[in-house]
């Protein structure tokens, strides 16, 4: 007989679902490259399985990967289609808090994919044969609560009443006369 150490009490998403989700929590890493790893916990989901869980996934915050972290924080309200078009027309990056992504809500696409990795012999992509997956992944499905792409993802209405603070928050921080702009056009992927 084996003695098992006591666990976790966090359960991972294990199914392809649409989920709303608070962020619980997000560090930075810098493993391979700047990214920012988010820790959040399902509100609501299709399946209803899956309420309750937690899904992790790191957020690279430079080269072309960076447009999946972008597209989150419109969908959480820190930055707009506005500002993003600009920085891009501009050929710059923007500064992005990422302390101010804790407690924040967001809707997102969850599919479970492989772990794809850069065969170190032909440098092509394959399944990870150490780690092959499958994993939960977000990638460029992440809407705001409020976006027609999130109109059919169930929401917790105990949480929901707190959206509009993010909103608020966005707006107090425009830049001269820049304005907020509509969901859709906050929302990018």
């Amino acid at each position: 007989m084996v003695e098992c150490g006591p666990g976790s009490t966090s359960r991972m998403i294990d199914t392809d679902c649409k989920c709303h989700l608070l962020i619980e929590d997000q560090e930075m890493s810098t493993q391979y490259g700047p990214a920012v790893k988010l820790t959040c916990r399902v509100l609501a989901a299709t399946d209803e399985s899956q309420k309750g869980k937690i899904h992790s996934e790191f957020f690279q915050c430079d080269g072309n990967a960076v447009d999946k972290f972008y597209n989150l924080c419109e969908a959480v309200g820190l930055i707009t289609a506005e500002q993003r078009k600009a920085a891009t027309e501009a050929e710059r990056g923007l500064n992005i808090d990422e302390t101010l992504l804790k407690g924040r809500q967001f809707c997102a696409e969850i599919r479970m994919e492989p772990n794809i990795r850069k065969n170190p012999a032909t440098g092509k992509p394959e399944v990870n044969p150490e780690k092959p997956g499958p994993y939960s992944r977000i990638d460029f499905r992440s809407f705001a609560v409020t976006s027609s792409k999130a109109k059919d993802i169930p929401k917790d209405p105990q949480f929901l009443g707190m959206t509009g603070q993010q909103a608020v928050a966005a707006s107090s921080r425009q830049l001269g006369s820049q304005r907020l702009g509509t969901e859709e056009e906050m929302t990018w992927g």
